[in-house]
C-alpha cells in the first residue's frame, strides 16, 4: 500500500511514517520543505525519497500529491500560540483539512486517517476523554481550528466516507 502523509516532518507524523514503514508499506510525504525531510523522519530510517512539495492549501497540488496513493494520514496543522495568527490558522487548517480529507474521498483512498487532538474535544469539567465526545472547540486558536476540522472529518464519517479520527 503506498501512503501519502501531510506532516511527516513533524514528531506524530514522522513517527506514524515510521510505523507505516515498519509495516512494509511504501510512503509518499507532502512537504512544504523537503530538506526536513532528511533532518527528521530519514533518522528514523525512513525512505525519504518520494516526496511532493506543496502546501496543503494548495487543492492542485494536493491532489496531485494523492494520485497513485492507497490510503492518507493527514497530520499537517499550523500550530501558533499568537492570537494575531488565529484566522491564518483557522484558514489554513480548514482549507488543508478539506483538501488533503475531501479529495481523499473523492479519489476512494481507504484508509483516510485524521489526526486530530484532544483541544478539540476538551472541557474543563472533563472526568474521561473518549473519542465520542462532542466537539466543544478551544480555548484559542488552535483549539478552535482544531474543532473545525474535527466536525468536518466527523461530516465525512457521517456521509459514509473511511475517515478514522485518531487524537
Amino acid at each position: 500500500m503506498r501512503v501519502l502523509i501531510t506532516g511527516g516532518t513533524g514528531f506524530v507524523g514522522g513517527w506514524t511514517a515510521k510505523a507505516i514503514s515498519d509495516a512494509g508499506h511504501s510512503i509518499r510525504f507532502l512537504v512544504r520543505n523537503p530538506g526536513k525531510l532528511h533532518t527528521s523522519v530519514a533518522k528514523l530510517g525512513v525512505d525519504v525519497s518520494d516526496f511532493a512539495v506543496a502546501d496543503i492549501t494548495d487543492r492542485v497540488a494536493v491532489r496531485e500529491a494523492l494520485q497513485g496513493c492507497d490510503a492518507v494520514v493527514h497530520s499537517a496543522a499550523l500550530v501558533a500560540t499568537d492570537p494575531r495568527q488565529t484566522a491564518e490558522m483557522l484558514a489554513t487548517n480548514m482549507q488543508g483539512a478539506q483538501n488533503v480529507l475531501g479529495q481523499s474521498v473523492e479519489l476512494g483512498l481507504d484508509p483516510i486517517v485524521h489526526v486530530s487532538s484532544f483541544t478539540a474535544l476538551f472541557h474543563p469539567d472533563l472526568e474521561t476523554l473518549t473519542a465520542e465526545l462532542p466537539v466543544v472547540g478551544g480555548a484559542d486558536g488552535y483549539g478552535t481550528s482544531k474543532a473545525q476540522v474535527e466536525i468536518y472529518a466527523r461530516g465525512l464519517q457521517d456521509a459514509g466516507a473511511p475517515v478514522n479520527i485518531t487524537y
